[in-house]
Protein backbone atom coordinates (compact mmCIF):
# COMPACT_ATOMS: atom_id res chain seq x y z
CA UNK A 1 0.00 0.00 0.00
CA UNK A 2 1.02 3.49 -1.06
CA UNK A 3 2.05 5.96 1.48
CA UNK A 4 0.15 8.97 0.04
CA UNK A 5 -0.28 12.34 2.20
CA UNK A 6 0.33 15.71 1.75
CA UNK A 7 1.47 17.72 5.17
CA UNK A 8 1.50 21.76 5.31
CA UNK A 9 5.13 22.57 6.98
CA UNK A 10 6.26 26.51 7.52
CA UNK A 11 9.59 26.58 7.23
CA UNK A 12 11.64 29.74 5.50
CA UNK A 13 12.55 29.40 1.98
CA UNK A 14 16.62 29.48 1.80
CA UNK A 15 16.03 28.57 -2.69
CA UNK A 16 17.09 31.26 -4.84
CA UNK A 17 14.97 33.00 -7.84
CA UNK A 18 15.39 31.74 -11.03
CA UNK A 19 13.72 32.94 -14.29
CA UNK A 20 10.09 31.87 -13.59
CA UNK A 21 10.77 30.95 -9.62
CA UNK A 22 8.24 33.76 -8.95
CA UNK A 23 5.66 31.61 -9.20
CA UNK A 24 6.32 29.53 -6.05
CA UNK A 25 5.46 30.73 -2.52
CA UNK A 26 7.55 30.66 0.48
CA UNK A 27 5.25 27.66 1.95
CA UNK A 28 6.59 24.85 2.07
CA UNK A 29 5.15 21.26 1.85
CA UNK A 30 6.11 17.71 1.96
CA UNK A 31 4.80 15.40 -0.63
CA UNK A 32 4.91 11.21 -0.42
CA UNK A 33 3.87 9.25 -3.62
CA UNK A 34 5.13 7.29 -6.54
CA UNK A 35 7.54 8.79 -9.37
CA UNK A 36 5.64 8.41 -12.53
CA UNK A 37 7.94 10.48 -14.81
CA UNK A 38 11.62 12.09 -15.49
CA UNK A 39 12.54 14.77 -17.27
CA UNK A 40 16.11 15.68 -17.16
CA UNK A 41 16.45 18.63 -19.19
CA UNK A 42 17.29 22.20 -19.41
CA UNK A 43 15.75 24.56 -17.96
CA UNK A 44 14.60 22.52 -15.17
CA UNK A 45 14.87 19.28 -14.10
CA UNK A 46 11.24 17.82 -13.08
CA UNK A 47 10.41 14.96 -11.32
CA UNK A 48 6.43 13.76 -11.57
CA UNK A 49 5.08 12.10 -8.15
CA UNK A 50 1.59 10.99 -8.08
CA UNK A 51 -0.22 11.42 -4.91
CA UNK A 52 -3.18 10.34 -3.46
CA UNK A 53 -4.48 12.06 -0.73
CA UNK A 54 -6.79 11.44 2.53
CA UNK A 55 -10.00 11.15 0.36
CA UNK A 56 -8.32 8.58 -2.06
CA UNK A 57 -7.96 11.45 -4.81
CA UNK A 58 -5.20 10.67 -7.36
CA UNK A 59 -3.11 13.85 -7.92
CA UNK A 60 0.06 14.24 -10.48
CA UNK A 61 2.84 16.66 -8.48
CA UNK A 62 5.37 18.03 -10.61
CA UNK A 63 8.66 18.56 -8.36
CA UNK A 64 10.54 21.45 -10.18
CA UNK A 65 14.41 21.47 -9.82
CA UNK A 66 15.56 25.07 -8.86
CA UNK A 67 18.82 24.77 -10.68
CA UNK A 68 20.20 24.43 -13.82
CA UNK A 69 21.22 21.02 -15.57
CA UNK A 70 24.58 21.38 -15.02
CA UNK A 71 24.58 23.16 -11.63
CA UNK A 72 22.55 19.95 -10.27
CA UNK A 73 25.21 17.52 -11.97
CA UNK A 74 28.38 18.86 -10.54
CA UNK A 75 26.90 18.29 -6.88
CA UNK A 76 26.39 14.59 -8.05
CA UNK A 77 22.72 14.81 -8.64
CA UNK A 78 21.88 12.71 -11.55
CA UNK A 79 18.71 11.31 -13.50
CA UNK A 80 20.11 7.51 -12.63
CA UNK A 81 19.31 7.94 -8.74
CA UNK A 82 15.44 8.16 -9.04
CA UNK A 83 13.36 4.98 -10.44
CA UNK A 84 10.05 5.27 -11.85
CA UNK A 85 7.65 3.18 -9.85
CA UNK A 86 9.59 3.91 -6.38
CA UNK A 87 7.88 5.80 -3.70
CA UNK A 88 9.30 8.47 -2.41
CA UNK A 89 9.21 12.26 0.02
CA UNK A 90 9.63 15.10 -1.64
CA UNK A 91 9.80 18.70 0.03
CA UNK A 92 9.88 22.24 -1.56
CA UNK A 93 7.84 25.43 -2.19
CA UNK A 94 4.18 25.25 -3.46
CA UNK A 95 3.39 27.27 -7.05
CA UNK A 96 0.68 29.63 -6.62
CA UNK A 97 -0.42 28.24 -10.39
CA UNK A 98 -0.46 24.83 -10.50
CA UNK A 99 0.31 21.31 -8.87
CA UNK A 100 4.15 21.93 -8.69
CA UNK A 101 6.79 22.59 -6.04
CA UNK A 102 10.68 24.16 -6.08
CA UNK A 103 11.83 20.63 -4.96
CA UNK A 104 14.49 21.02 -2.52
CA UNK A 105 15.17 17.74 -0.74
CA UNK A 106 13.87 14.03 -1.52
CA UNK A 107 13.76 11.20 0.80
CA UNK A 108 14.19 7.74 -1.63
CA UNK A 109 12.55 4.60 -0.32
CA UNK A 110 16.25 2.99 0.51
CA UNK A 111 17.04 6.32 3.03
CA UNK A 112 18.74 8.12 0.78
CA UNK A 113 18.53 12.27 1.08
CA UNK A 114 18.97 13.77 -2.32
CA UNK A 115 19.75 17.78 -2.09
CA UNK A 116 18.24 19.10 -5.36
CA UNK A 117 19.99 22.63 -4.52
CA UNK A 118 23.14 22.75 -3.61
CA UNK A 119 22.37 25.03 -0.42
CA UNK A 120 19.98 23.12 1.02
CA UNK A 121 19.87 21.94 4.35
CA UNK A 122 19.70 17.89 4.72
CA UNK A 123 16.27 17.11 6.74
CA UNK A 124 17.11 13.39 7.42
CA UNK A 125 19.72 11.43 9.09
CA UNK A 126 21.00 8.97 6.71
CA UNK A 127 23.04 9.28 3.29
CA UNK A 128 22.99 11.78 1.37
CA UNK A 129 23.66 12.82 -2.30
CA UNK A 130 24.25 16.30 -3.95
CA UNK A 131 24.96 19.51 -2.11
CA UNK A 132 27.59 21.74 -0.96
CA UNK A 133 29.15 19.78 1.86
CA UNK A 134 33.01 20.43 2.38
CA UNK A 135 35.47 21.79 0.14
CA UNK A 136 34.30 21.60 -3.23
CA UNK A 137 37.41 19.87 -5.79
CA UNK A 138 39.61 22.45 -7.33
CA UNK A 139 39.00 22.49 -10.88
CA UNK A 140 42.14 21.28 -12.94
CA UNK A 141 43.23 24.40 -15.04
CA UNK A 142 44.35 23.98 -18.66
CA UNK A 143 48.37 23.25 -18.99
CA UNK A 144 48.74 23.88 -23.37
CA UNK A 145 48.53 27.56 -24.05
CA UNK A 146 46.24 27.88 -26.21
CA UNK A 147 46.06 32.22 -25.45
CA UNK A 148 43.23 34.23 -26.00
CA UNK A 149 40.91 31.77 -28.19
CA UNK A 150 39.48 29.05 -26.66
CA UNK A 151 36.85 27.88 -23.70
CA UNK A 152 36.72 29.98 -20.52
CA UNK A 153 34.31 28.90 -17.76
CA UNK A 154 32.74 31.65 -15.40
CA UNK A 155 33.79 31.17 -11.33
CA UNK A 156 30.56 31.79 -9.56
CA UNK A 157 27.31 32.84 -10.53
CA UNK A 158 26.48 36.20 -12.26
CA UNK A 159 22.91 35.69 -12.17
CA UNK A 160 22.75 37.02 -8.90
CA UNK A 161 24.71 40.17 -9.92
CA UNK A 162 21.53 41.43 -11.57
CA UNK A 163 19.57 41.42 -7.79
CA UNK A 164 21.81 44.58 -7.05
CA UNK A 165 21.31 46.66 -10.06
CA UNK A 166 19.01 49.83 -9.24
CA UNK A 167 16.54 49.57 -11.93
CA UNK A 168 13.61 51.91 -12.89
CA UNK A 169 10.24 52.48 -11.26
CA UNK A 170 8.89 51.59 -15.45
CA UNK A 171 11.34 48.83 -15.89
CA UNK A 172 10.03 47.35 -12.76
CA UNK A 173 6.73 47.55 -13.56
CA UNK A 174 6.79 45.70 -16.76
CA UNK A 175 7.77 42.51 -14.86
CA UNK A 176 4.02 42.26 -13.98
CA UNK A 177 3.18 41.10 -17.17
CA UNK A 178 5.95 38.60 -17.80
CA UNK A 179 3.96 35.13 -17.59
CA UNK A 180 5.51 32.84 -14.90
CA UNK A 181 4.68 29.75 -16.11
CA UNK A 182 4.40 30.49 -20.27
CA UNK A 183 7.47 32.73 -21.65
CA UNK A 184 10.41 33.31 -23.77
CA UNK A 185 13.08 31.25 -21.79
CA UNK A 186 10.99 28.94 -20.37
CA UNK A 187 9.90 28.47 -24.11
CA UNK A 188 13.53 28.00 -25.07
CA UNK A 189 13.64 30.86 -27.27
CA UNK A 190 16.96 32.47 -27.33
CA UNK A 191 17.37 35.32 -25.43
CA UNK A 192 19.26 38.52 -26.30
CA UNK A 193 21.47 40.94 -25.05
CA UNK A 194 22.32 40.97 -22.32
CA UNK A 195 20.81 38.06 -21.20
CA UNK A 196 23.35 35.36 -22.23
CA UNK A 197 26.30 37.50 -20.27
CA UNK A 198 24.92 36.90 -16.77
CA UNK A 199 23.98 33.39 -16.73
CA UNK A 200 26.93 30.80 -15.49
CA UNK A 201 27.62 29.05 -18.47
CA UNK A 202 31.39 29.48 -20.55
CA UNK A 203 32.38 31.50 -23.25
CA UNK A 204 34.35 31.03 -26.57
CA UNK A 205 36.35 32.76 -28.41
CA UNK A 206 37.22 31.98 -32.10
CA UNK A 207 38.77 34.31 -35.13
CA UNK A 208 36.59 33.81 -37.82
CA UNK A 209 38.08 36.24 -40.19
CA UNK A 210 41.02 38.66 -40.04
CA UNK A 211 38.42 41.65 -39.23
CA UNK A 212 35.68 39.59 -37.20
CA UNK A 213 35.62 37.18 -33.99
CA UNK A 214 33.43 34.86 -32.76
CA UNK A 215 31.65 34.86 -29.35
CA UNK A 216 30.24 31.95 -28.34
CA UNK A 217 28.24 31.43 -24.88
CA UNK A 218 26.78 28.75 -23.43
CA UNK A 219 23.79 29.95 -22.86
CA UNK A 220 21.34 28.64 -25.45
CA UNK A 221 24.40 28.45 -27.65
CA UNK A 222 23.95 32.31 -28.58
CA UNK A 223 26.94 33.21 -31.09
CA UNK A 224 27.76 36.63 -31.32
CA UNK A 225 29.80 38.21 -34.31
CA UNK A 226 32.26 40.83 -32.91
CA UNK A 227 33.26 43.37 -35.58
CA UNK A 228 36.71 44.31 -35.38
CA UNK A 229 36.85 46.50 -38.67
CA UNK A 230 37.17 50.52 -37.22
CA UNK A 231 35.22 52.06 -39.96
CA UNK A 232 31.97 50.15 -39.32
CA UNK A 233 29.19 52.52 -38.86
CA UNK A 234 27.49 50.59 -36.11
CA UNK A 235 24.47 53.16 -36.47
CA UNK A 236 23.86 52.43 -39.96
CA UNK A 237 23.47 48.86 -39.17
CA UNK A 238 19.90 46.96 -38.48
CA UNK A 239 19.16 46.54 -34.87
CA UNK A 240 18.43 42.46 -33.29
CA UNK A 241 18.26 40.92 -30.50
CA UNK A 242 21.50 39.94 -30.17
CA UNK A 243 22.76 44.08 -31.82
CA UNK A 244 25.52 44.93 -33.02
CA UNK A 245 29.41 44.64 -31.18
CA UNK A 246 31.94 46.10 -32.65
CA UNK A 247 35.70 44.82 -30.68
CA UNK A 248 38.97 46.91 -30.43
CA UNK A 249 42.22 45.31 -28.73
CA UNK A 250 43.63 47.49 -26.00
CA UNK A 251 46.85 45.18 -26.10
CA UNK A 252 47.61 41.70 -26.82
CA UNK A 253 46.11 40.50 -23.56
CA UNK A 254 42.68 42.94 -23.62
CA UNK A 255 39.87 42.69 -26.00
CA UNK A 256 36.96 45.81 -25.95
CA UNK A 257 33.40 44.67 -27.33
CA UNK A 258 30.93 47.55 -27.47
CA UNK A 259 27.29 46.13 -28.54
CA UNK A 260 24.48 48.70 -29.17
CA UNK A 261 21.15 48.58 -31.74
CA UNK A 262 19.87 45.86 -29.51
CA UNK A 263 15.97 45.43 -29.72
CA UNK A 264 15.28 42.67 -27.08
CA UNK A 265 12.63 43.66 -24.93
CA UNK A 266 14.15 42.22 -21.83
CA UNK A 267 16.75 42.92 -19.90
CA UNK A 268 16.72 39.81 -17.36
CA UNK A 269 15.12 36.59 -16.20
CA UNK A 270 12.09 38.20 -14.83
CA UNK A 271 10.75 40.10 -18.16
CA UNK A 272 12.12 43.50 -16.75
CA UNK A 273 11.50 46.29 -19.70
CA UNK A 274 14.51 47.73 -21.80
CA UNK A 275 15.01 50.19 -24.62
CA UNK A 276 16.42 50.31 -27.71
CA UNK A 277 18.82 52.62 -26.45
CA UNK A 278 20.42 49.69 -24.45
CA UNK A 279 24.43 50.20 -24.42
CA UNK A 280 26.88 47.36 -23.24
CA UNK A 281 30.59 47.46 -22.79
CA UNK A 282 32.60 43.93 -22.26
CA UNK A 283 36.32 44.18 -20.95
CA UNK A 284 37.59 40.73 -21.54
CA UNK A 285 41.44 40.61 -19.87
CA UNK A 286 43.44 37.26 -19.99
CA UNK A 287 46.35 36.92 -17.52
CA UNK A 288 49.69 36.66 -18.42
CA UNK A 289 49.83 32.82 -17.54
CA UNK A 290 47.06 32.56 -19.86
CA UNK A 291 44.63 30.49 -17.24
CA UNK A 292 42.12 33.45 -16.42
CA UNK A 293 40.11 35.81 -17.99
CA UNK A 294 39.11 38.94 -16.18
CA UNK A 295 35.66 39.99 -16.98
CA UNK A 296 33.93 43.88 -16.68
CA UNK A 297 30.79 44.85 -17.71
CA UNK A 298 29.22 48.31 -17.92
CA UNK A 299 25.52 48.64 -18.66
CA UNK A 300 23.06 51.86 -19.63
CA UNK A 301 19.85 52.61 -20.28
CA UNK A 302 18.22 55.46 -18.88
CA UNK A 303 14.87 53.30 -19.21
CA UNK A 304 15.73 50.46 -17.38
CA UNK A 305 18.73 51.56 -14.87
CA UNK A 306 18.62 54.43 -12.66
CA UNK A 307 22.15 54.50 -12.95
CA UNK A 308 24.65 52.79 -15.48
CA UNK A 309 25.48 49.46 -13.82
CA UNK A 310 28.84 48.08 -13.84
CA UNK A 311 29.86 44.22 -12.87
CA UNK A 312 33.05 42.23 -12.50
CA UNK A 313 33.82 38.47 -12.37
CA UNK A 314 36.22 36.33 -13.57
CA UNK A 315 36.88 32.89 -16.22
CA UNK A 316 38.77 30.17 -15.80
CA UNK A 317 40.68 28.28 -18.64
CA UNK A 318 40.24 24.79 -17.98
CA UNK A 319 40.97 21.13 -19.38
CA UNK A 320 37.87 20.50 -20.78
CA UNK A 321 35.65 21.09 -23.59
CA UNK A 322 33.43 23.89 -24.65
CA UNK A 323 29.54 23.07 -23.82
CA UNK A 324 26.34 24.47 -24.13
CA UNK A 325 23.14 24.94 -22.39
CA UNK A 326 20.82 22.91 -24.10
CA UNK A 327 17.68 24.08 -23.86
CA UNK A 328 14.29 21.44 -23.71
CA UNK A 329 10.63 23.06 -23.74
CA UNK A 330 8.53 20.24 -21.84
Amino acid sequence: MRLLVILILVFPSFSQAHHSRAEFTNQEISLQGVLTDIVWKNPHVALFLEVQSGSGEIQNWRLEGPTNLMSLQQTGVNAEIFEIGQPMTAVGETSRLRDAIQVTNILLADGTEVLMEPSASPRWNGPRIGGSTGTPEQPKLATENLGFFRAWYPVGNPMMILNRFSYTEAALAARSDWDLVDNPIVRCEQPGMPVPIFHPQPVLFTEVSENTIGLRHGYFDTQRIVHMDEALDVDAQPASHLGISKGRWEDENTLIVETSQINYPYFDFHGTAQSESIRVIERYIMSEDMTRMDFEVLVEDPATLSEPATANWHFQALDKEFTAYECNPF
